[in-house]
């Protein structure tokens, strides 16, 4: 492994731990109990989508400027089902932000005031995995 990688791997490690620890239960409990269950349900989500989309810009950063590197080559055939199986998951990435309603993902339906109860999403993906869009991530 060339270690120009190793600070973009460690930055997305980092990222990953703290973007899965801004959405665990007991981060959100205690955001809901120092702000309050209305402050909490009208601006977390919008804040917790700003945040990651904020933070991730240094991680984008070093992947335009670290050194390039070949890391990997997927012989013929398999790159043509590695492209199917990565074109499916953008598929089902976009889907799943169409299903859970983009104004709502992007926490702004919250943000307004105009959301009513939020209904757990059970159908479509979400009747296959619990979180498609992190499945779907996967996969790219």
């Amino acid at each position: 492994m060339p270690l120009s990688l190793l600070p973009l791997l460690a930055a997305a490690i980092v990222w990953g731990v703290v973007h899965s620890l801004l959405a665990s239960h007991t981060f959100k409990a205690w955001v809901r109990r120092l702000a309050g269950e209305k402050a909490y349900n009208r601006f977390y989500r919008f804040a917790y989508n700003l945040f990651a989309a904020a933070s991730l810009l240094p991680l984008l950063a070093m992947l335009l400027t670290l050194p390039d590197s070949h890391l990997y080559t997927i012989p013929e055939p398999w790159v043509y089902l590695s492209v199917l199986i990565q074109g499916g998951a953008v598929f089902v990435l976009i889907g799943g932000v169409i299903q859970t309603g983009v104004f709502e993902f992007a926490g702004l339906t919250q943000l307004s005031g105009l959301e009513e109860k939020p209904e757990m999403v059970t159908d479509g993906y979400y009747a296959y995995v619990r979180h498609p869009l992190y499945t779907a991530s996967l996969a790219l």
